[in-house]
């Protein structure tokens, strides 16, 4: 498979420390590995026109087995990103600080949801397909098929 669909979704969301970022997914080709692109990643926002340290720039590396990911969210209270794939897999990874700045994830694969989704037609999700409510424990994931999926998340310190 070496066809890309390049980024698929963006979520911002405040770090713990309450800096802005952006996650963003991809579904990216298996060429990844040879072209050093379009792997999920997490960012800082910068104020302005300004660029971000390229060190602070995390690419989202466990998802390395997941090549068609269509939407994702990030929840700081839960300190989760989580992601859909284009098969109906919902992907939860932790969200920690990196040592060189940036948020990552420190985990070598996702934990996999044992309930999933209808298998997506299109490697587009909708935007409002995967979403925390605003406490940022509770997650929301429905298909186009009407399938709602509900999981409950602790808030972490």
């Amino acid at each position: 498979e070496t066809d890309s669909d390049g980024l698929t979704s963006a979520a911002i969301y405040k770090s713990p420390s309450q800096q802005p970022y952006i996650l963003c997914t991809t579904s990216a080709s298996t060429e990844r590995f040879r072209s050093q692109g379009e792997w999920p990643f997490t960012s800082p926002v910068a104020p302005s026109n300004e660029q971000v340290p390229p060190k602070t720039v995390h690419d989202l590396t466990a998802l390395q087995d997941h090549r068609q990911i269509v939407a994702g969210t990030v929840s700081s209270t839960a300190n989760k990103f989580v992601v859909l794939t284009k098969s109906g897999k919902i992907l939860v990874l932790s969200l920690d600080g990196h040592e060189d700045g940036g948020i990552c994830s420190l985990k070598d694969a996702p934990d996999i949801l044992p309930s999933t989704l209808s298998a997506l037609k299109s490697s587009r999700a909708t935007p409002t397909s995967l979403r925390f409510d605003p406490s940022g424990t509770t997650l929301y994931a429905i298909d186009p098929e009407g399938k709602l999926i509900i999981v409950m998340f602790r808030p972490e310190d």
